[in-house]
């Protein structure tokens, strides 16, 4: 995977020189890590290569003609380096290692992305839907989770209704407990029904934000790549395939930040991108994901620059809008990073949580005195407190599920939309405009 020269004469900014961008020279010993120095007409004239220093992975052969043969040879590189990448992490969810099992149901289910066909098969008539449903019942996530707790519940209204009916405690019978039992229930409901509702709609907003902030990522990051491929590749070759690989990284990144994936699998991911020295340095870094913004930001910084010197007199701040474009890009991708960090770090209160859980639970216990006042059976009691419980604790499980809503989303499609996007963009044959 790696080109000539590839990563070998990278260089981490801890060694006191930057990270080279397109085979630009060494910095000079006084001169800050970061602070790449602008590519002149004296050092890399048009049309010549790049100088043979190489930062990132597979930089070395960058031409900064308009696309020339070194350009060429650097998209090629790209284009196979994507291929090991996609290999690496196929965007379908069955390859997802990080994803939860327990949230992965056999079928329709959100943690993978829909299709028409899928919502065909969701959107059936009731009567097929509903006997659907049901005869796949044993299959539901939700309902292996939450049986233990409703077992619980229906024995113990079966040995609660049992007990009060014949159980004697000195001259008490305990069926005098059951006084007053539904209007307690009954008060406890109410509340109970607006926490639940609550509760839901709270977590259910965490997933909608969670799946627009992704979809911003994948938009903005698509945006991003366009900008390379139509202003910076046939001033900059060497810039424009280096910003592609760190902003195919990007939301892999991301996806071992929601999910706490493991170093040696982040580091399998930037070293087909970036080559062992340009991993080295990412996986160095604490915040992945910010680094690779602050990365892209240098690089198109020093394409600006070098877009700029190469201009005609007159011309040298052509570059502005499209350089403002893809910083706004930027600014959106370190949005979303951003915004995935807060959900990650900030649940609904727990104090919710808890609360809920201690209403949800004395309901329970006084189901079975309520349902013996009313004349219930004790195998009727048992009945209905399983059916009660699973509705109460399946609708608090559905929320506790979706609080967090990474393990839910489809983050190995979603990271592969953007990683195959960068890699169309970066291909793409444009015909010319001819005017």
């Amino acid at each position: 995977m790696l080109g000539a020269g590839g990563a070998a004469a990278f260089s981490p900014p801890m060694a006191g020189r930057s990270p080279a961008l397109g085979g630009r020279r060494p910095l000079d010993a006084d001169v800050a890590p970061w602070a790449l120095p602008a590519a002149t007409e004296e050092a890399t004239g048009p049309g010549s290569d790049h100088g043979a220093s190489n930062g990132d992975h597979g930089a070395s052969n960058g031409g900064s003609g308009g696309g020339g043969g070194g350009g060429a040879a650097l998209l090629s590189e790209l284009a196979a380096d994507l291929k090991v990448l996609s290999s690496l992490r196929p965007p379908v969810p069955s390859a997802d290692f990080s994803a939860p099992l327990a949230l992965t149901s056999a079928g329709s289910s959100y943690t993978a992305l829909w299709t028409d066909l899928t919502w065909r098969k969701h959107a059936l008539p009731p009567h097929v839907r509903y006997y659907r449903h049901v005869r796949r019942w044993k299959y539901s996530t939700s309902a292996r989770k939450i049986l233990p707790a409703v077992m619980a519940s229906s024995l113990y209204s079966l040995a609660m209704a049992f007990a009060l009916r014949h159980v004697r405690v000195g001259r008490y019978q305990l069926g005098a407990m059951t006084e007053g039992a539904s209007a307690a229930a009954a008060s406890l409901g109410m509340p109970l029904a607006l926490l639940l509702t609550l509760r839901a709609n709270a977590s259910l907003g965490r997933l909608n934000e969670a799946r627009q902030l992704m979809g911003r990522m994948i938009l903005r990051g698509r945006n991003l790549a366009s900008y390379l491929r139509v202003y910076v590749l046939p001033t900059d070759p060497g810039a424009a395939v280096l910003a592609a690989r760190y902003l195919a990284v990007f939301p892999w990144a991301c996806k071992a930040l929601v999910r706490s994936e493991p170093q040696d699998g982040r580091a399998k991911v930037y070293e087909a991108m970036l080559g062992p020295e340009g991993a080295a340095w990412l996986l160095a870094r604490s915040r992945q994901h910010v680094a690779i913004v602050l990365r892209l930001r240098q690089i198109i910084a020093s394409a600006a620059s070098t877009s700029s010197s190469r201009a005609p007199p007159g011309r040298d701040g052509h570059f502005y809008v499209p350089h403002a474009s893809m910083e706004r890009a930027l600014d959106d991708l370190d949005a979303v990073a951003g915004g995935c960090e807060r959900l990650l770090s900030s649940p609904i209160p727990p104090t919710y949580s808890r609360h809920l859980s201690r209403i949800m639970f004395m309901y329970l216990a006084l189901l079975p005195f309520s349902l013996v006042a009313s004349g219930s059976p004790s195998l009727g009691a048992m009945v209905a407190s399983a059916l009660a419980s699973y509705v109460l604790v399946g609708i608090d499980e559905i929320g506790m599920e979706v609080e967090n809503p990474f393990p839910v989303l489809p983050m190995q499609q979603l990271c592969g939309a953007l990683q195959d996007a960068v890699g169309e963009a970066m291909a793409c044959e444009l015909p010319p405009v001819g005017i």
